[in-house]
């Protein structure tokens, strides 16, 4: 398979738009033996709506909003709990929206809602949705195209169940049956407020935010008596009229507030224990302890030292990770909860279930919008002795610093796998902090639904590793189907294809030979590559001194655009490779290693003049902690 990259851009859009949104998160467990794979029992029937899709590091598909002319390209995202359009689109299409919190991922991000939004996927209408809206723009910066929204859990919750066929990248889906309903989501519930189309939601959210969302309208009493006879009429229309059913609620009512005082009194305990509760005490060193000395690296690294010319080279020869050979079926759960007068309702529609890593089982989310093989929290990596490489720059909903790891055996349902793969490893824990944070959730747990935590997140290139993966919402599996040997041949996503580099990177790190650009720098924005006549590039934010960066003669605000790599056709000749993600950067010249020397393409500051310039690696010296299996003491 031909995977050299200097046929790619020069970037890792997988770590880049890993973590998009960890938003409106919550999980739950499912024990039960998984039941036998639905491809098997079923007979073929032709589906209700056959998506395609396009492969581009994550999958992504053409959306139409409001009836627009134009498509727009949303990713189709099950770990996104609701279906988003960026301010852009909402800007463009002039769509009003209300101000609702923020949305909490790799760091936090305001966030706003649409009300009765039609969304058509496929031709298939979607209409007067609720729809979260949020700044995209930073995706486009890596992907080279605006990432117009995304396709969230939401959506593929309407169908019985959708098969993702990753050998003809089509999403094909398949209604409920007739006299069945589908799952109902908080939107659903939301929608059917004020009766209408959701007009008395959104003349609730008019009073609250206004037009914008960005400040109240109205002020003083009168605003505040607007809103609570909206608030009363909304009531009224979903008060039961029986006096049986009223003294019902009645009761479950009082339950609410004794819980919520609960609640309240158990809170101000905690703060108060906290206050008065002694500082720990930490023991100090011994005196045997400081003096032990580690060896830097105990394991020869799985790839030799390969500089970027060579590492295309290796490419092209490496066949990547085989397909699965064995189906697997795969439990999933999401939070529901019985909602008066609405019945069952969907909290969460993500999917959560389980997955063991080096051994240890744990609580994830499969995620397709997860580039990464594994994300696993802090936490979680430090119980498992991850280690610590390299900081890796991350964006997605905000920004934050993670870093790699190597895990070293995976099992999910059927599959086993016993070989090191990286693991990108980041603080999950204020991401997903929110599902125990907010009071609807604190109220479930009251009500016994459970609300465990995640530490970890399953990303598509699993299902990739397989034919086809199918999410059946009526027994609530995730059912995977292998490659036949004739259909392995005309594969053409490889999910392991920046495998090698990835580990390359980490073990040059703790062998203390990885490669550092010797410069800080964020993305060019989108919006100014036609205006700077380049494809994307890194801005230059600052040059350590001393180093090859400052030795190349690179300054602050100096935009590199891209690294001279061998073209694949022939090898003698060089082309240009954009260069994308700040991420990028990092991860190959650890890679690398230090002393390899790069030829960069650089746009200056001064003048924007154009030139290249040659650029020897420096030695990464920042923190790192080296496992224990992959080191040992004198």
């Amino acid at each position: 398979m031909d995977k050299a990259i200097s046929t790619k851009e020069f970037s890792m859009p997988r770590i880049s738009i890993a973590l998009m949104l960890l938003a409106l998160a919550t999980l739950g467990i499912d024990a039960a033996k998984p039941p036998a794979i639905r491809a098997q029992s079923q007979p073929e029937r032709k589906p209700d709506l056959d998506v395609p899709f396009r492969y581009e590091g994550l999958m992504f598909t053409d959306v139409k909003v409001n009836s627009s002319e134009e498509a727009y390209n949303f990713l189709i995202d099950s770990g996104a709990s609701t279906t988003v359009m960026s301010t852009r689109i909402a800007d463009l299409l002039k769509i009003e929206r209300f101000a609702a919190g923020e949305a909490k991922g790799v760091g936090s991000a305001p966030m706003e809602i649409a009300m009765d939004v039609d969304i058509d996927v496929a031709g298939r209408p979607w209409n007067d949705r609720i729809i979260a809206v949020l700044d995209l723009s930073a995706m486009a910066n890596v992907l080279g195209k605006h990432m117009d929204g995304i396709i969230g859990a939401d959506w593929l919750m309407q169908f019985e169940r959708c098969t993702f066929d990753f050998l003809d990248l089509r999403m094909r889906c398949f209604d409920h049956p007739a006299g069945t309903q589908p799952k109902q989501g908080v939107a659903d519930m939301l929608k059917g407020f004020g009766g209408g189309n959701g007009g008395g939601l959104g003349d609730l959210l008019k009073g609250l935010g206004g037009g914008g969302g960005d400040k109240p309208a109205g002020g003083g009493d009168a605003a505040t008596d607007e809103l609570e006879k909206q608030l009363l009429e909304m009531l009224k229309e979903l008060m039961p009229k029986d006096k049986e059913t009223k003294e019902e609620m009645r009761k479950g009512l009082e339950e609410l507030r004794k819980a919520l005082d609960d609640l309240l009194d158990a809170l101000e305990e905690s703060e108060t224990t906290d206050e008065d509760a002694p500082p720990e005490d930490i023991p100090e060193e011994s005196p045997e302890e400081s003096e032990e000395t580690e060896e830097p690296f105990n394991v020869a690294p799985s790839y030799p030292l390969l500089t970027p010319p060579e590492f295309a080279r290796a490419m092209l020869a490496q066949d990547g990770i085989d397909g699965a050979t064995v189906p697997a079926s795969l439990k999933f759960k999401m939070v529901e909860a019985k909602v008066p007068l609405l019945g069952e309702v969907v909290i969460v529609s993500l999917w959560f279930t389980e997955m063991e890593v080096d051994g240890r089982t744990m609580s994830v989310i499969f995620d397709t919008g997860a580039m990464p093989f594994v994300v696993l929290d802090q936490k979680e990596a430090d119980a498992l002795d991850l280690g610590r490489s390299y900081d890796l720059p991350i964006s997605g909903v905000g920004s934050g610093v993670g870093t790699m790891g190597i895990v070293n055996s995976l099992k999910v349902a059927e599959f086993e796998e016993f070989v090191e793969n990286p693991a990108t490893v980041l603080d999950l824990e204020s991401a997903f902090g929110q599902l125990h944070d907010n009071p609807v959730m604190g109220l479930l747990r009251f009500f016994n639904i459970e609300v465990p935590k995640p530490v970890g997140i399953l990303g598509l290139p699993f299902a990739l590793r397989y034919r086809s993966m199918t999410v059946d919402y009526s027994t609530m599996t995730l059912s995977f189907e292998p490659y036949t040997d004739a259909e392995l041949k005309r594969r053409t996503i490889d999910p392991g294809e920046e495998t090698p580099i990835l580990l390359q990177s980490v073990k040059n790190t703790w062998e203390g030979t990885a490669g550092a650009v010797g410069f800080e720098a964020h993305d060019l924005d989108f919006e100014l590559w036609e205006a700077e006549g380049i494809q994307g590039g890194l801005v230059i934010e600052s040059v350590e001194k001393g180093s090859g960066a400052e030795k190349a003669g690179l300054v602050k605000g100096d935009i590199v655009y891209a690294i001279m790599q061998p073209d694949p056709s022939d090898p003698k000749k060089e082309i240009e490779a954009p260069l994308r993600g700040a991420s990028s950067a990092v991860v190959y010249a650890a890679a690398a290693g230090a002393g390899d020397t790069w030829t960069l393409k650089v746009k200056k500051k001064a003048g924007g003049e154009r030139i290249a310039v040659e650029l020897t690696l420096g030695l990464y010296e920042g923190e790192i902690d080296i496992p224990e299996r992959y080191s040992k003491k004198k």
